[in-house]
């Protein structure tokens, strides 16, 4: 996993309205087709047997039947599967210096990591919003928090600057890390708090009040896919999954929900229209945990799904930055 953290400036003032992440998805899924598709715009890219070794129809287009079969489907899996990246909002400062990240997830996507920088790089050729409002990229960096490490692989005066591969490590090494110190605290209140607008569906339905039960079996959903599609760790197996869901509910309550309700929609080039999205939240989900729950050995597995949920966000729409969160944890 890398985050990719882009610097940049309009060349005037301007001024977004509504959630941003939409735009960013869009501009950097732009910039990739544009550069690498060879098809052209009215080809589908389910069609093309270059999908897999392309970077734009690899991140952007991917569905279960462009790759072998697996054990594991998702419901969507007609449509699509969860995406190996999700995109930090655009935050515009004084009217013109501009941030947005990308961040991506998986060996399989990081192969693509030099026509990834190369396509961040051009995003300002095409524009951001409706008005396709020019701007020039500064410089672009990557952190890798598995070690902690930031540097510049991209600038305005030298252009790109290759310094290292992508190294192969478990990323459960890191998740062990902070999970550790969740476990260790065994705490009492664990309060899930929504930066940015949050759905989480149980049996077909929006949740404000979304269970723990729920909110682990969506990040265990988003992991499973991410790993088996996209080589992000260790696949989960049903068996360990199933044994946290059923005792989770025994061990666990919700007693504050402190949310506010969003009502989002989205401009689609596709149909050239406004589409409603639905209600999403942000705010704090607070959890009772019984101590006892951290002594049982389904306590680990749960603490490193939290702490994954942090990097990957999860719900509707996780890619475009939505669904993620901070944990907060009372001892």
């Amino acid at each position: 996993m890398r985050f990719y953290r882009v610097y940049g400036r309009f060349s005037e003032p301007v001024r977004f309205r509504g959630y941003t992440g939409f735009m960013v998805r869009g501009v950097i899924g732009a910039s990739l087709r544009s550069l690498y598709c060879v098809r052209g715009g009215g080809f589908k890219c389910q069609d093309c047997e270059l999908i897999l070794d392309c970077p734009y129809g690899f991140l952007f287009e991917l569905s279960s039947r462009c790759v072998a079969p697996l054990d594991f489907k998702p419901k969507s899996c007609s449509v699509g599967v969860s995406r190996p990246y999700t995109v930090e909002p655009l935050n515009v400062k004084s009217g013109v210096y501009l941030f947005f990240g990308f961040n991506v997830f998986g060996w399989r996507t990081l192969r693509f990591e030099i026509p990834i920088v190369l396509g961040l790089a051009s995003t300002g050729n095409h524009g951001l919003g409706g008005r396709r409002v020019k701007f020039t990229i500064d410089r672009i960096s990557v952190y890798d928090p598995y070690y902690g490490e930031e540097w510049d692989v991209h600038t305005k005066t030298y252009g790109f600057k290759y310094q290292r591969e992508p190294v192969k490590y478990d990323v459960m090494d890191y998740v062990w890390r902070k999970a550790r110190v969740i476990l260790e605290s065994e705490p009492q209140e664990l309060t899930i708090e929504f930066l940015t607008p949050t759905k989480i569906r149980t049996s077909g339905r929006t949740r404000y009040d979304t269970s723990f039960r729920s909110l682990l079996a969506a990040i265990a959903r988003r992991y499973t896919i991410l790993s088996l599609y996209y080589d992000f760790g260790k696949p989960l197996s049903t068996l360990e999954v199933k044994r946290l869901l059923t005792k989770a509910p025994s061990f666990t309550e919700l007693y504050r929900v402190d949310v506010r309700v969003w009502r989002l929609s989205k401009y689609s080039i596709e149909y050239e229209c406004k589409r409603y999205l639905g209600e999403y939240i942000t705010g704090k989900l607070t959890y009772k945990i019984n101590k006892v729950f951290w002594k049982t050995s389904e306590s680990e597995l749960a603490a490193k799904l939290l702490v994954l949920g942090e990097l990957f966000n999860i719900g509707n729409m996780a890619s475009a930055g939505l669904g993620k969160y901070r944990i907060h944890i009372t001892v």
